[in-house]
């Protein structure tokens, strides 16, 4: 392969759809890029999983930390793990959400085998939840990885839409919105403030508002979101980042 001469991930490529479709179906003969898609994953989703797995029926196993690590390093580490992800056509986050509890059952039967040779009885091991498969519990857990998900999406977008205005010397595009949208200040006090006019204000923040959502369309898209499910998705990060 040629070597890139850009960052991954500092340009919108023409069309992130291909551009991840290819990038999945070469993972598995080339480690640089298995290993570039494995960061990504871990730097979107590490926190969330983190979440999912502390407030799961089987999160007694171990910490967090330890279980999100263990999931990482046996599943992630698998050559065309993430080439099943695409080929499900599921949500990343359902996906990984999915195989984080088929591990943490595999842990659990560990666990249990574990108990047994140790001589625990079952009535111990039914009180630490060790028959738990499913519960309220998990379904809970779920929403709050959404949540969490939802929220590093958005923050992401947020962070390089603010740094291309800012780039482009269109930085009070990014106060203005960041007043109003996200503090809740007025356009006449945004404005006021910042030295604007506010019939200029309202066109500035709306210019940021777009970039937020290329940015969010961009984002989305790198996690096998396709054109015809993208306003359906912003959609769901809105809802959840509001919940």
């Amino acid at each position: 392969m040629t070597e890139r001469t850009a960052q991954p991930y500092d340009h919108f490529p023409s069309t992130e759809w291909t551009w991840l479709a290819t990038r999945v179906m070469e993972a598995p003969r080339d480690a640089r890029i298995a290993a570039e898609l494995r960061t990504r994953v871990m730097e979107r989703y590490a926190q969330p999983l983190r979440i999912y797995a502390k407030g799961s029926s089987l999160g007694w196993l171990d910490d967090a930390e330890a279980l999100v690590n263990g999931f990482f390093a046996s599943r992630l580490a698998r050559d065309g793990y993430l080439l099943k992800w695409f080929e499900s056509a599921m949500p990343l986050r359902r996906f990984l959400a999915n195989g984080m509890l088929l591990y943490l059952r595999e842990e659990r039967r560990a666990h249990l085998r574990r108990e047994r040779r140790n001589g625990a009885s079952l009535d111990a091991m039914f009180e630490q939840g060790a028959d738990a498969l499913t519960a309220p519990e998990d379904a809970r857990a779920f929403r709050e990885l959404e949540r969490a998900w939802a929220r590093s999406v958005l923050g992401e977008a947020c962070e390089r839409a603010q740094a291309e205005l800012e780039a482009a010397g269109r930085g009070h595009a990014w106060r203005v919105f960041e007043r109003h949208f996200l503090e809740g200040v007025t356009y006449e006090d945004a404005a006021r403030e910042l030295g604007l006019r506010e019939e200029s204000a309202r066109p500035a923040a709306r210019l940021a508002q777009a970039k937020v959502r290329e940015w969010m369309k961009w984002l989305l898209a790198l996690e096998g979101v396709s054109e015809r499910e993208m306003e359906e998705a912003i959609a769901d990060v809105q809802r959840l980042v509001g919940e």
